[in-house]
């Protein structure tokens, strides 16, 4: 279910009401649903609508986020799965009440085209797909909060930019997403190649000697060395995550492989 709701920059009033929004410009994306719960015909006085064409709602949130529109309509399933890149950006208040999201057909004396359709939706949601699908897109929702989402977005703008094409360079090779790989630097050590931990540890990818030596990597520190070691090393556990075991669910083991090792994994899906 979703619903459409006003989003506000936090620099800006707190509205309670579209009454409070009074003579304000409140953005959305063109041929969207909030254009008819925003307009009131008969009260000039009302919010001014500005429709944008040429966005999607988190470039939409972008631009609430910057402070270049104060306030905007938005769903808000599209605000649930991108408001922890937007910390600047709240919930003010519902304009409707939740509604299901659902599939829109022509009219037409042949429905097999809406039979197929409700048999998919059953088969997804009979054979787990759509639990997964929920999971995966809406189940990490909750667990990065103001601060951790504004440190992320501090280290994308101010150290992303020196490894970033190390990331892409090296993930290319070893056949993987850069941004999976930088995505692990960043779990790691926050991008920082002089990262050391108390177990041993260090460098951006986090090697351990044992590992480094293994792959042929020579220094931990050097960031080019361990970015190339830490794409080899995730290829290599993810090759030995069972083939039975399908995507996405493989990578995740893979993932939790590099962490934490093979060896505790195994152990791990056994107790399980």
């Amino acid at each position: 279910a979703a619903q459409s709701v006003i989003v506000y920059n936090k620099e800006v009033p707190a509205p309670e009401s579209l009454e409070d929004l009074a003579s304000e410009t409140i953005h959305m994306l063109a041929d969207s649903n909030h254009e008819h719960l925003v307009a009131d015909p008969g009260n000039e006085a009302g919010p001014i609508i500005q429709k944008h064409p040429g966005l999607d709602a988190a470039g939409l949130l972008a631009r609430v986020e910057s402070g270049e529109f104060g306030y905007a309509a938005v769903a808000s399933n599209e605000l649930d799965l991108n408001h922890v890149f937007f910390p600047k950006v709240y919930e003010a208040f519902a304009l409707n009440e939740p509604t299901d999201l659902v599939w829109l057909f022509p009219t037409a004396q042949d429905d097999t085209l809406v039979q197929a359709a409700e048999a998919f939706m059953e088969r997804m949601n009979n054979n787990g797909t759509m639990a997964q699908l929920a999971e995966r897109f809406y189940g990490h929702l909750d667990r990065l909060n103001y601060v951790g989402a504004r440190t992320f977005m501090h280290h994308v703008e101010n150290r992303l930019p020196r490894y970033q094409s190390l990331f892409q360079d090296y993930a290319e090779e070893s056949g993987m997403d850069w941004r999976l790989l930088a995505a692990i630097g960043y779990q790691e050590s926050h991008w920082r190649p002089n990262a050391v931990s108390p177990t041993g540890v260090r460098g951006l990818m986090m090697l351990t000697r044992t590992t480094a030596n293994y792959i042929g990597i020579n220094n931990r520190l050097d960031a080019e060395e361990s970015i190339e070691g830490g794409a080899r090393y995730f290829r290599m556990v993810h090759g030995r995550i069972p083939e039975r075991i399908p995507e996405p669910d493989r990578t995740w083991f893979a993932l939790a492989s590099y962490n934490v090792g093979f060896g505790h994994l195994e152990d791990a899906r056994r107790l399980a």
